[in-house]
């Protein structure tokens, strides 16, 4: 009997061309590549075990402004073999201008970007629903990629401040134990950074808020706290039974804060949490001086029972409370620091049984300090008063008159997504070009910042994350390590909520820059910059319209910064 062996592919070959495409792998095996690679951008979701239909082989540049984080991916699939303890390398940025001239003349050393100014990470994934999404963003480490896997590098640039503007070059470095042959030679790539003769600053006046950790914060979120506040002053109840605040460790912390560029501070004394009284709220443990107990008091101003405080223990509540606020604003009138403190005074207060206490709490806090603002997360709205100076809104119960809504009753509208029923919003299904997008909408609609509810709720593992298993409430990870401390992880999401912030800080610049030269400059250049500095419906209409279209978006972005440098010509500070 006559044997045929026939020529089957074996599973891994099989794998190899599902994620390649048949043809590419023939091209790859051609080419002899033990592994193929390419660069996209951040805002393309690269799964490790679906087909990549993306760009093979290829140059990308990265496009920022001084002072500016800036990202895109690399991938890697291995064709032929499988990739051991694989690693990714990026080297320094060197100014191209400068290394022509120096080869010629033998001059300078070139102006380089350090590669401490480059961060890689490995986009790993989070499961929700009976599905992994890639989102958690670890730092990178050699990892084994299997034959037929796609494997992606998240490789983020911060460009310093001080950076000399023009085009620079860098060497990306691709190596593991089994490519390169005998001798393990590594695999360069180039990869070229586009640095604009323009700076963003630090801290941005659209930065999101949400309660962060301190090595959250370079990711454009300021801290708040909706219970407490960010930064409290040390209370105590005198022999007298007066509240007294000490302010000594207080001033030493928000001048720390001021001084590294964080310009919002909030007190957390919400009388409605998520639509419900929320008495801890009120209830405070504080030292008694000349004792060694500390006592427990409870300082609600308005008790639903008792709106005119005529019981003598409401009475009491309602003079400690006023007896803190009024210390608290004077301190910050005395310092100057009023206008970067706002209260986190009510959250969801939807009930119609909420109208008179939270009319005559958000009075008790006019009286007592009569320039802070006072912020509720609800539409803008009078119906409790003339009190409320920031209305922070939910996605879904935005439309596009908000605004409008909110600039006729002198409040400031913010926005936050809470929960799988916003749209955009911040769960794992949601695409990153749509959480992007969402700050062009607040660009279109005047908001001026998101909040987050939260941004590490319960967060320790990459399965079931958030408070609803679908990552709400959770933009970072924790990695815990035994004897250290544990280790922070961005996300995906994260990432899209800086470069949204950084978009919004670019139309602020292209708005104030052709403020500045006003007639100074041809008329097509400022009808150019017009144009540019509103939002097209191609981009976002509504939260419920949006185009989810990478190149469009990041396209227009190259224009706004190509205007910016028209108008400023070097001489401007941003603000």
């Amino acid at each position: 009997m006559v044997r045929f062996r026939l020529n089957r592919p074996s599973d891994r070959q099989i794998q190899a061309a599902d994620a390649l495409g048949p043809a590419r792998l023939r091209q790859a095996i051609s080419d002899k590549q033990e592994f193929v690679w390419g660069f996209t951008d951040a805002l393309h979701r690269v799964f490790p075990d679906q087909p990549y239909a993306g760009p093979l082989g290829n140059t990308w540049t990265i496009d920022a402004a001084r002072n500016e984080y800036e990202s895109c991916q690399l991938v890697v699939i291995p064709a032929t073999v499988d990739m051991k303890m694989a690693e990714v390398f990026v080297g320094n940025f060197v100014r191209m201008a400068d290394a022509s001239a120096g080869k010629a003349t033998g001059g300078k050393r070139p102006v380089t970007i350090g590669r401490q100014n480059t961060t890689v990470r490995v986009v790993r994934m989070a499961r929700t629903g009976g599905m992994d999404w890639p989102d958690p963003l670890p730092l990178a480490h050699p990892i084994d990629v299997a034959r037929g896997q796609v494997r992606a590098w998240w490789l983020t640039v911060h460009v310093p401040q001080n950076a000399r503007p023009g085009l620079y070059t860098s060497k990306v470095t691709i190596t593991s134990q089994s490519t390169g042959g005998r001798e393990g030679k590594v695999t360069s790539v180039p990869l070229k950074l586009r640095v604009r003769d323009f700076s963003i600053p630090t801290v941005s006046r659209f930065q999101t808020v949400a309660p962060v950790q301190p090595e959250m914060t370079a990711w454009k979120i300021s801290p708040v706290s909706s219970s407490g506040g960010t930064v409290t002053p040390r209370r105590v109840l005198d022999r007298k039974g007066n509240l007294q605040l000490d302010f000594a460790e207080f001033d030493k912390k928000v001048e720390a804060r001021l001084a590294a560029g964080q310009t919002s501070f909030s007190i957390g004394i919400p009388y409605t949490g998520a639509g419900v009284f929320v008495p801890w709220a009120f209830d405070w443990r504080v030292p008694v001086e000349g004792q060694d107990a500390t006592r427990r008091i409870y300082v609600n101003p308005v008790a639903r029972e008792d709106l005119d405080a005529r019981k003598p223990e409401n009475q009491q509540s309602r003079k400690w409370f006023e007896q803190y606020i009024t210390q608290f604003y004077n301190h910050l009138e005395s310092k100057n620091w009023t206008k970067h403190w706002w209260i986190y005074a009510a959250d969801e207060p939807h009930q119609a049984e909420w109208k008179e206490p939270l009319t005559r709490y958000f009075a008790i806090i006019r009286k007592c300090a009569p320039k802070l603002r006072i912020m509720m997360t609800r539409e803008p709205t009078d119906y409790f008063g003339p009190h409320v100076d920031i209305a922070c809104i939910m996605m879904n119960h935005l439309r596009s008159g908000t605004h409008e809504t909110a600039r006729k009753l002198g409040q400031e509208l913010w926005c936050y997504s809470c929960g799988h029923l916003n749209n955009p919003g911040l769960t794992l299904r949601e695409s990153p070009v749509d959480i992007r997008t969402w700050f062009w909408l607040q660009e279109k609609w005047q908001i001026r910042r998101v909040m987050l509810w939260h941004s590490s709720v319960y967060g320790h593992t990459f399965l079931k994350p958030g408070a609803d298993g679908r990552g709400d409430g959770q933009v970072f990870y924790f990695r815990r390590r035994a004897d250290e401390q544990d280790e922070v992880i961005p996300s995906i999401r994260a990432e899209m909520l800086r470069d949204g912030v950084e978009d919004r800080q670019y139309f602020h610049l292209l708005k104030q820059a052709a403020r500045r030269a006003g007639d100074r400059i041809p008329t097509s250049l400022r009808d150019r910059a017009a144009a540019l500095s509103k939002v097209p419906d191609s981009i976002a209409r509504t939260q419920y319209e949006m185009s989810g279209d990478v190149q469009r978006l990041l396209s227009r972005r190259v224009q706004i910064a190509d205007a910016i440098e028209a108008l400023l010509s070097g001489t401007i500070e941003s603000d």
